[in-house]
């Protein structure tokens, strides 16, 4: 993350690469902590006065020579003609006014003025002389004194208005300005000639004369420019800190010493920079000479100097930021509020570049709190500034999983997700859920189907599908019942040919000549079995194999048979006349064998193991397969040669609960084995298995209890196969390869199927006993494979349309190109003539494509795809003219809705404007919000809101009022005559309560002397 960083520096040191050096260089002027005046006297020359003494400089500060005053002696202001005469004003203790002259540069002073009358806070503020011998000094409590001789000796003058002057600015002898906190006045040299400006906010602190006419002041919190000589002004604000100081090179250049250090403006108090230096330091006193080399100093005693106007100043960077959210996305819009046309930006988010624009945005697709920093240059210098901001994502995220292929009956579990910020879902159709409400309703559709899902939060919507597609329903058989006379079980059956079979009971051997209708004995055994084992191998119409506790051999047809030495039968699986397997159990049941013969008389053991082995087949290659169960584990074998068997590969996930009793084989390699509720599956020819598929049998069956758990399993072809189950007595059925197993149900009266065949001739062949073992059946039924071909229906997904939407053709295509027809789950939102949909309503609706088949052609699974239809979006077009006065005409909003739908317009605030229908009606001046919508109609969804900022400002006026020159102490009271333009009522001001009072419009005199009348209307603004 270094390295990260390190390249990052660089590419902002390649941004800008004039930047230069700081040039306000910060000094100590000795050890002084209060600093009150500075000027240049020439060149090099400055002095400063401050707490303890006068400082001057003669190489711009690089030196100084301090000279001390007397310990009560303050210089408020100083004034030098040259680098050795100056005059000094301020004040001795607080409470007496004073100015003094030096002819050697501060080292020693004269006292030419001195008022200590004894009222408090007297002093003298500031000093401004026209030419060497005129000038004019202004301080507290009435002070206005002047000079014809250079200041060596002063005249009182007491023509003003104000009584506390801060400061003066004179454009010759007899004109010029004079300013106190609140007031800037016209002076004649000798009386006041009217206020020129009133400080409704902050205070006044300086005042610059450039010529007879051009003015420019400065308050604490603006600054103010006039070209006519104070009758008219222009006000810009100062946004940034209380402005203490101001020094002007020219019209454009301008510097102010602030709370918060130096600032500039080249473009005439429009715009701002500061002096980086500087920042943070309180700046009272300002000066700079024609040459660039000037000072900045504190009352604090911090100071600063340049040779070179200060240097490169680095812009004000601000900004402001908002978020914008959307659904799954969130903008974070960012603006600079202080721009340039020569300023260039560089945005960063955790330090990584975004943007260089003024303004511009970036998007989040995750919760995200990070920082935002702009660095702004204006190709001298920059400065940067960073925020923190936290980003939060509405997060609605529809996901409905993936499609499903299932079984016809099978129910699935639908695993839906929707992001963290959704709060409501729903499931369109609800056809065959559980729930269509929650997240993982149960599905239970019958037919191939498309579910929308939905996933909200307030106004952001998400949606996404998921098909499940339906397997059709397995066809049932039609199982007739055989005429059997016989107790017990059937546990083997093998058709020879079409109509000659055999089959083993508990005792007997039965044969069939008319292809299994009746069967009769042929050959009792001389000992019956106890339990459902046994199985019967015929090699020819008269040769064959049978038994269960013994194995018997017969070579007419089960007319006759011979006991042979093996015995305890499972199963007999024959290669060639001669040689053959048994797969064979021990008297206690604990141990399974397979026998193997070569002559068809005697037999070897060539395997055992503790056990159950229940199931042998072999292939014309000599390669053998075996399977059974030992204490409730499966037992897969196999052998290349019949002889040397071992265990097969297999997946041991749920071994523990698995009893194998059959499989059955397609080919040399694929093949298919019954244990439990599950199916295995072989690829390799038995060398390996793995779990396929489950059986749709009974819940809360035990599986590890071997009566329940499926004991045959046989197929036909790749993709029909049967499984029984000998224990509930039910019978599957898969058409796909055993991808889906369905239940057929109960064949007739029988309660246990305990063996399953399938003929040549493509008949199934079951034997099946009562639950009572006291009569057994054998059932048959036809399973003749479908002659139709199977189609399919292409039918791709709908796009969302809006109700703008001219009707369209859907497009469903069968693969047997028979015509497709439609249906729809909701007429109300749309219709359907032929294959074109025409919109009605917005909403979601269903709509299923289907092909009945004909005489060649099986039915399709029906495709179901959904569509949503919503209302056509609409904009908002609406700006607003520049700012209003209060007294302005009703005006009308001119928005307008590209749907060509009336807007409606709101206000944020009643009380300044009002609106009725497009027209708004100004009631007072404030800042509102206007904001134009259109709530859309059964074509036009709701349009975003446009909103927009008017500020409605007072009108200005202006005051007519006049006075004669003079009154007698004796004259009755008078009225004050004047008005104002806007003809709201002046109130009135007197500067000496003393002399007249003012009651309303009505002024009394009381004594002799001069006053001022200052009328004002509360309402004008500045």
């Amino acid at each position: 993350m270094q390295n990260h960083y390190r390249l990052i520096l660089l590419s902002l040191i390649l941004l800008l690469p004039q930047i230069v050096v700081a040039q306000w260089e910060e000094f100590q002027l000795f050890d002084e902590t209060v600093i009150y005046q500075s000027v240049h006297v020439s060149v090099d020359t400055f002095y400063v006065s401050g707490g303890s003494g006068l400082y001057g400089t003669f190489d711009a500060g690089n030196t100084w020579t301090k000279h001390n005053l007397d310990g009560t002696v303050t210089l408020n202001d100083i004034n030098f003609f040259n680098s050795k005469e100056g005059i000094g004003v301020g004040g001795i203790g607080g409470n007496s006014a004073i100015t003094m002259k030096t002819s050697n540069g501060g080292e020693t002073w004269t006292t030419t003025y001195i008022n200590n009358n004894g009222t408090v806070l007297r002093e003298i503020n500031d000093v401004e002389f026209v030419d060497k011998l005129n000038g004019y000094a202004v301080g507290r409590n009435n002070i206005m004194i002047k000079t014809t001789d250079g200041g060596d000796t002063w005249t009182n003058l007491y023509p003003l208005y104000d009584q506390n002057l801060r400061g003066l600015a004179m454009v010759d002898v007899n004109e010029g300005y004079t300013f106190s906190s609140k007031h800037l006045s016209g002076f004649d040299g000798q009386s006041y000639t009217g206020l020129k400006l009133y400080a409704f906010d902050g205070e006044f602190v300086d005042l610059k004369v450039t010529d007879d006419k051009t003015l420019m002041a400065a308050s604490t919190t603006k600054i103010s420019k006039s070209s006519d000589g104070g009758d008219n002004w222009t006000h810009i604000e100062f946004p940034y800190s209380q402005i203490n100081t101001m020094f002007v090179l020219d019209q454009q250049k301008i510097y102010v010493g602030t709370d918060n250090g130096v600032y500039i403006s080249t473009d005439g108090g429009v715009s701002w920079e500061i002096f980086k230096e500087t920042q943070g330091t309180t700046i009272n006193t300002l000066v700079i000479n024609p040459d660039g080399k000037g000072l900045a100093l504190s009352k604090y005693g911090d100071a600063f100097k340049t040779n070179n106007f200060g240097g490169a100043a680095v812009p004000i960077v601000s900004f402001n930021f908002e978020q914008k959210q959307y659904c799954n996305a969130s903008s974070l819009i960012f603006t600079a509020t202080n721009t340039r046309d020569n300023y260039s930006y560089q945005w960063l988010i955790e330090d990584q570049p975004v943007s260089t624009n003024a303004q511009d945005s970036v998007s989040f697709t995750n919760n995200t709190s990070s920082t935002i920093s702009l660095v702004c240059s204006n190709g001298l210098a920059s400065d940067t500034l960073t925020k923190s901001f936290g980003i939060r994502i509405i997060e609605v995220q529809a996901d409905a999983g993936p499609d499903v292929y299932a079984c016809s009956n099978e129910p699935i579990q639908l695993t839906a997700t929707a992001g963290a910020s959704a709060r409501d879902f729903s499931w369109t159709p609800s056809t065959g859920l559980s729930n269509p409400n929650i997240l993982t309703p149960v599905a239970s559709n019958l037919t191939t189907m498309e579910y929308v899902f939905t996933a909200s939060y307030e106004s952001c919507v998400s949606r996404d599908t998921v098909v499940i597609y339906r397997n059709p329903p397995v066809p049932g058989l039609d199982f007739k019942k055989m005429n059997i006379d016989s107790s017990g079980w059937i546990v083997g059956i093998q058709m020879v040919d079409e109509n000659i079979g055999y089959a083993l009971g508990q005792q007997d051997l039965y044969k069939t000549t008319d292809g299994g209708t009746n069967w009769s004995k042929t050959f009792h055994m001389a000992t019956f079995s106890t339990g459902p084992y046994g199985d019967v191998e015929f090699l020819s119409n008269d040769v064959g194999y049978f038994g269960s506790v013994y194995l018997y051999k017969t070579t007419d047809g089960g007319k006759t048979a011979e006991k042979l030495a093996g015995g305890r039968v499972h199963d007999i699986e024959f290669l060639s006349t001669d040689v053959g397997y048994i797969a064979s159990f021990s008297p206690t049941g604990e141990f399974g064998s397979i026998l193997r013969t070569v002559d068809g008389k005697t037999w070897r053991e060539v395997y055992s193991q503790r056990g159950q082995i229940s199931k042998i087949k072999c292939f014309p290659s000599g390669r053998c397969v075996a399977t059974g169960y030992s204490n409730y584990n499966v037992i897969f074998l196999y052998s290349d040669d019949g002889i040397s068997w071992q265990n097969a590969v297999y997946t041991d996930d749920i071994t523990s609960s698995q009893l194998i009793n059959d499989f059955s084989f397609i080919d040399d390699t694929t093949g298919y084995a019954t244990g439990g509720a599950y199916i295995w599956k072989t690829l390799d020819g038995g060398r390996s298995w793995n779990l396929d598929s489950q059986l749709n049998i009974e819940s809360g069956l035990d599986y590890r209890v071997a009566s329940l758990a499926p004991s045959q399993i046989t197929f036909i072809d790749n993709q029909n196969g049967f499984a029984a189950s000998r224990g509930s007595g039910s019978l599957f059925r898969t058409v796909d390869g055993g991808g889906c197993w369905e239940k057929l149900g109960q064949i007739g009266d029988a309660s246990k199927i305990n063996t399953l065949y399938i003929s040549k001739n493509k008949k199934i062949i079951v034997g099946t006993n009562v639950t009572s073992f006291t009569g057994q059946s054998i059932y048959q039924g036809d399973f003749l494979p479908s002659l139709k071909t199977d189609q399919t229906i292409e039918f791709s997904n709908l796009t969302p349309k809006t109700l703008l939407d001219a009707p369209f053709k859907l497009g469903a295509v069968a693969s047997s190109t028979l015509p497709v027809t439609y249906e729809i789950s909701n007429n109300s939102i749309a219709s359907i003539s032929g294959d074109v949909l025409t919109l009605k309503n917005p909403g979601v609706v269903q709509i299923t494509a289907r092909q009945v088949g004909n005489d060649s052609f099986n039915p399709a699974l029906p495709v179901s795809r959904s569509l949503t239809i919503t209302k056509a979006p609409q904009d908002i077009s609406f700006t607003l003219a520049s700012p209003k006065f209060v007294n302005d005409p009703d005006f009308d909003f001119d928005g307008s809705s590209s749907s060509g739908l009336p807007l409606t317009y709101f206000t944020s605030d009643e009380s300044v404007i009002s609106i009725s229908g497009n027209t708004a009606t100004i009631k007072k001046a404030g800042t509102v919000q206007i904001t134009a919508k259109q709530e859309g109609d059964d074509i036009y969804d709701e349009a975003t809101p446009v909103s927009h900022s008017l500020t409605i400002t007072k009108a200005p006026q202006d005051i007519s009022f006049s006075l004669s020159s003079e009154k007698l102490a004796t004259d009755p009271p008078f009225d004050l005559v004047g008005s104002s333009s806007s003809g709201l009522p002046l109130t009135y001001f007197t500067s000496d309560e003393s002399v007249i009072s003012i009651s309303g419009n009505s002024a009394t005199i009381k004594k002799a002397g001069t006053v001022h009348l200052l009328p004002i209307s509360h309402q004008m603004s500045q």
